[in-house]
């Protein structure tokens, strides 16, 4: 019986795991400040400019208020601890752009710039705050923005990237645990 039960639970657990998901929520645009340097890059990365550039970059911040960094191709930020929260100030969010989530293993999760609230063709998306809580935890994100071929494509916009809120054990799980053993020092205590 205790083996049945601690297959299922486990089962459980697991099942929690591997499932993913990105929920994405929106905010009015909040104040800038500086995004963090990529550790990756690979095409073209512009970091933390102020100004757009017709045809290559355009200022996410409302009259080009604000610093803001733009990639033709791919540009990676890595985490030192593992998350599940991020978010950033997306502009103009094209179907060629993506956000990628990577943990130590592979891939937990993806958005695509079709997915923003708001989207059509043109990209002409509100400018607002895109927070994107994942299932899986993630210490990776790749902002890409590519052809169909793979090749770099101008461009993907972003300002204010945030990654905080590390991923604790949650609190039931804890509890589980604890319940599973106290179940198995009772056993062991009959059994003796």
């Amino acid at each position: 019986m205790i083996r049945t039960l601690l297959a299922s639970t486990l089962a459980v657990v697991v099942s929690f795991g591997a499932a993913s998901a990105a929920t994405l929520s929106f905010a009015p645009t909040p104040l800038p400040f500086l995004s963090p340097d990529a550790t990756l890059i690979s095409g073209t990365l512009v970091n933390n400019v102020t100004a757009s550039e017709g045809g290559v970059r355009l200022s996410p911040w409302a009259n080009d208020s604000g610093p803001f960094s733009s990639v033709a191709g791919e540009a990676q930020y890595t985490f030192g601890a593992l998350s599940s929260f991020f978010s950033l100030v997306w502009g103009s969010p094209d179907s060629y752009n993506t956000l990628t989530f990577f943990d130590d293993n592979g891939q937990v999760d993806q958005v695509l710039g079709n997915q923003i609230l708001g989207y059509t063709a043109g990209g002409n998306v509100p400018k607002s705050l895109v927070t994107i809580i994942t299932d899986a935890a993630f210490n990776r994100v790749v902002f890409s923005s590519v052809n169909g071929d793979g090749s770099p494509r101008a461009a993907f916009e972003w300002a204010r990237v945030t990654n905080v809120a590390p991923v604790p054990l949650p609190a039931g799980a804890l509890l589980l645990l604890g319940g599973l053993g106290a179940l198995g020092a009772l056993r062991r205590r009959k059994s003796v």
